[in-house]
């Protein structure tokens, strides 16, 4: 599990940007080694299984990274 913890600067806004962009699509984190990520997996989080305002803001999937 991945929990962030660091402010909002513009790099970390741009790795939110592709971290949403590879979870969307069943692959792993930017700064996690190359590899064919998670997509064929059962039980892979989706975009439903981040429930709270708070986490979907987090992922960039609402706010203003982002929206659902």
């Amino acid at each position: 599990m991945y929990i962030p913890a660091v402010p909002l600067t513009p790099q970390n806004e741009g790795y939110i940007k592709q971290q949403k962009e590879n979870f969307l699509h069943g692959q792993r984190p930017p700064d996690f080694a190359n590899g064919p990520g998670e997509q064929g997996y059962i039980g892979v989080a989706s975009i439903n299984d981040v429930l709270s305002q708070e986490g979907q803001r987090a992922m960039g999937l609402v706010g203003d990274l982002g929206r659902l």
